[in-house]
């Protein structure tokens, strides 16, 4: 058993966010996968790009306010929501409101 704080994990400032804070962790879970566990902070401006990618995404929605882009319609959501992208399938989050956009995005790559 391992304990971490959120607080201690590397900031990751990807390429696919603006004005986001990042911070990730990442097990190995046996047979080669990886879990990847990605705590996003998306300030009141902040949006990720328009992408797809084959790992698929489970998201909980631990605060504020927003919206997610599938390419053809924005579907708000907020606090307490659960947001599944599947494999490939476009998507892109922006915060609506005038506190930070919160989240955890967990990966499992195959």
């Amino acid at each position: 058993m391992k304990l971490y704080s959120k607080k201690q994990l590397e900031e990751n400032n990807e390429y696919c966010c603006k004005n986001t804070q990042i911070r990730e962790l990442t097990a190995k879970i046996g047979d080669g996968k990886e879990l990847t566990i990605k705590f996003f902070e998306m300030n009141p401006d902040g949006y990720s790009s328009l992408h797809s990618h084959t790992p698929q995404h489970i998201l909980v929605i631990t605060g504020g306010s927003g919206v997610v882009f599938d390419g053809e319609k924005a579907t708000a959501i907020q606090t307490d929501d659960i947001v599944h992208i599947t494999s490939n399938e476009p998507h892109q989050l922006r915060a609506t409101s005038s506190e930070p956009l919160r989240f955890i995005c967990l990966t499992m790559d195959a």
